[in-house]
């Protein structure tokens, strides 16, 4: 006897749908894509994998949630890191688009959130090293402590004598120093385009030295 078509098409669409649910359980979660992403940032690999995953993170997360911000900031510090350490001169730019992604919002408003402080604090440093004196200075000046306190400071600049400080720091702190500093060293002043590496040698050794007396003082007052 033949088989029912309409039973075969019932078993065959149930077959179906169990073998979707059984790869959507085994999908890869934003988080896990985050996490592979920072850890390949973070070990310096050279490969495109960690700037795949991170877009990959950001995209499955959706747009404006915790981890797509983290994503796409990191995506910016991956970018920042090739700048120096693989010599990618269209780099710079594309890490100062990714950071303005993370703490811009509609029509140009300041959007708090996750890594909101790191990126203008990042984004001041890009643009620093791109000779952009003004948005250099208004990268940080514009910084508002009040929608995210903290920033976390892996590298200031990849390059040889600066070593991975790992330290978190009062953004209101940060902001206050990075402008002090700009100010003594008359960065608003200099001719835009016109790169000084003296001027950023300076700027980044006295970020430096804060970060690292900070990072003692709280060593210091850890239990």
């Amino acid at each position: 006897m033949s088989r029912d078509p309409r039973v075969a098409a019932v078993a065959l669409a149930a077959a179906l749908s169990t073998t979707v649910l059984a790869a959507q359980s085994k999908a890869v979660t934003p988080v896990q894509l985050l996490s592979r992403g920072i850890t390949l940032y973070a070990t310096d690999d050279a490969t495109t994998e960690a700037e795949r995953l991170l877009l990959q993170a950001a995209k499955t997360a959706g747009r404006n949630t915790k981890e797509a911000d983290t994503a796409i900031y990191y995506l910016g510090r991956y970018f920042h890191r090739n700048y120096y350490m693989l010599r990618q001169q269209d780099a710079i730019k594309k890490a100062i688009d990714r950071y303005k992604d993370v703490h811009v919002g509609a029509l140009g408003t300041e959007r708090g959130g996750a890594r909101y402080a790191d990126a203008r604090f990042y984004k001041g440093l890009a643009y620093l090293e791109s000779a952009e004196w003004v948005d250099a200075y208004e990268a940080v000046d514009h910084l508002r402590p009040e929608l995210d306190d903290t920033i976390e400071v892996d590298y200031l600049i990849w390059t040889p004598g600066n070593k991975r400080l790992n330290v978190n720091v009062p953004s209101g702190l940060l902001r206050a120093r990075y402008l002090a500093v700009a100010d003594k060293l008359a960065i608003r002043s200099r001719a835009k385009g016109r790169k000084d590496p003296q001027t950023v040698s300076a700027m980044i050794a006295e970020l430096s030295a804060t970060l690292q007396q900070n990072k003692r003082a709280a060593g210091r007052h850890a239990p």
